[in-house]
Formats: structure tokens, C-alpha cells, sequence
């Protein structure tokens, strides 16, 4: 993997897939029935007609709509893939990890810029000299890239039993764009005692995440030093077996 993250001191961006929300509402709603995942109704953009107050309204109205997605993001990432993965059968639950998020500055039509809370399937590190390209509309997506996101795809999809239902409303190539973000900013999941034993046992699963390093992957908060010096051994053994099949 050595070209696509460089050397370990030099890496500051990660790779990640951002998904869609109307995508997942469709996902876990109609695929899955979980409450809370119905399409938002639309709301009016800013006209040149309208009057300071109704601006006002206006920008009140978004802002609300920003903390109900931002809730439904959280949600997604904290309790409904969990939820998902704890029902999924063991060779499913091997190749699907929870969702990933990071908190990004975007331009907003009505309130210019908002802090947006997206979804995201991390791939793989990036140099400081990837990022500099991306800022410059030059981003690559590598094809272990791909493979990431159909494993991610693959794994949702199949938990859709009806093969019709699958084909209406499972997780598509389309659902997802490309992104770099930086290390720091992708918030993992917190992972339970049971989630941590899993990890570590299973590094292929561990890997999927796209992390450098246990610590980083499993944090303060979730671990002790022991487990991540553990998970970092089993991930080095496992890289070094996979190293053949990189390109």
C-alpha cells in the first residue's frame, strides 16, 4: 500500500467514501424499516423578493432542518449499523464495519456556510501531496479504493433478503462521492469489550476501517494500550501476508 499512504510520519488525510442521506433514508427505511429514516419534505430556497423577516423564517427553518440531519447522521453512525451488524450473519458481519463520520464546513444556498455531518466509509491514508492535488480538482481514486466501497455495498445489500426489494432501494456505486479529509477529523465508532475482541481477532475487519494504527482506530475511549498493541500486531501480521496481492 506503500503508494497510496507513504511514509507513516507523512500521512495526514484519509480517503473516504461520503454516502448519500436520502440514500440511507432509503436504505434503512424502506430496506430495513427502521423509524426515523422517511425523506424530510423540501424546503424553499432564498428568493430576491422576499422580506428581511421572511429571510429570517427562512434561515430558522434550515438551520432546524441542519440539526435533523446532523441527528439522523449520528444516529446512522452510533445505533443503526450497529444494530444491523449485531443481526447479521458471521461471514456478513467479517466485511462490514459501522460507518465512519467527519464534520465538514460547506456552502449552503440559504445560510452561506453550514458545518455538515457526513457519513463516511474510509479507504485508504494519503500523502500531503494527494491532498494538494485534491484541493486542485485533481483527486485520484485508486482502485483498492473501489474494492472498499463495493465490499461496504456487497455487505449492506445482502442483508436485504427480498431480491426485488434489494434492487429498489439497496446502496448503489451512485450513492457515493469521493472525498480526502483529514486524519483527525474522522471520527471512528466507539467500539463495545465484544466489538474490540472481534477486531482483533478478525484484522481483516480491522483493515477495512483504513487506519495506520490500532491506536487510532480504537482510541482512549474504547480500549487499553494492551488491546491496541494486540490489534497492532495482528494487523502488521495480516498486512504483511496481504502484501503480495497490493498493487
Amino acid at each position: 500500500m506503500a503508494s497510496l499512504s507513504g511514509h507513516a510520519g507523512s500521512v495526514h488525510w484519509q480517503g473516504s467514501w461520503v454516502l448519500s442521506p436520502s440514500a440511507l433514508r432509503r436504505y434503512l427505511g424502506k430496506g430495513h424499516a427502521m423509524p426515523g429514516c422517511e425523506e424530510l419534505p423540501a424546503l424553499e430556497p432564498a428568493s430576491d423578493q422576499m422580506t428581511d423577516d421572511e429571510r429570517r423564517a427562512l434561515r430558522r427553518l434550515w438551520l432546524q432542518r441542519g440539526k435533523e440531519e446532523e441527528d439522523f447522521s449520528r444516529a446512522v453512525c452510533m445505533s443503526m449499523f450497529r444494530f444491523l451488524r449485531d443481526q447479521a450473519p458471521p461471514h456478513i458481519k467479517q466485511r462490514l464495519i459501522i460507518p465512519c463520520y467527519v464534520i465538514r464546513a460547506v456552502r449552503h444556498h440559504v445560510l452561506h456556510k453550514i458545518f455538515e455531518l457526513q457519513v463516511i466509509i474510509p479507504t485508504f491514508p494519503r500523502t500531503p501531496t494527494a491532498a494538494s492535488a485534491s484541493r486542485e480538482g485533481m483527486v485520484e481514486v485508486y482502485q483498492q479504493d473501489y474494492e472498499r466501497r463495493n465490499i461496504f455495498i456487497e455487505a449492506c445489500n445482502s442483508l436485504i433478503a427480498d431480491e426485488v426489494l434489494r434492487a429498489e432501494v439497496g446502496l448503489t456505486e451512485a450513492d457515493f462521492t469521493f472525498s480526502l479529509v483529514p486524519v483527525e477529523a474522522v471520527h471512528k465508532p466507539v467500539f463495545t469489550r465484544k466489538e474490540i475482541k472481534e477486531l482483533i481477532e478478525n484484522p481483516s475487519l480491522a483493515d477495512l476501517y483504513g487506519t495506520t494504527s490500532a491506536f487510532q482506530l480504537l482510541g482512549l475511549l474504547s480500549a487499553t494500550p494492551r488491546d491496541c498493541k494486540r490489534l497492532d500486531n495482528a494487523l502488521k501480521l495480516f498486512r504483511r501476508q496481504d502484501a503480495p496481492d497490493a498493487t
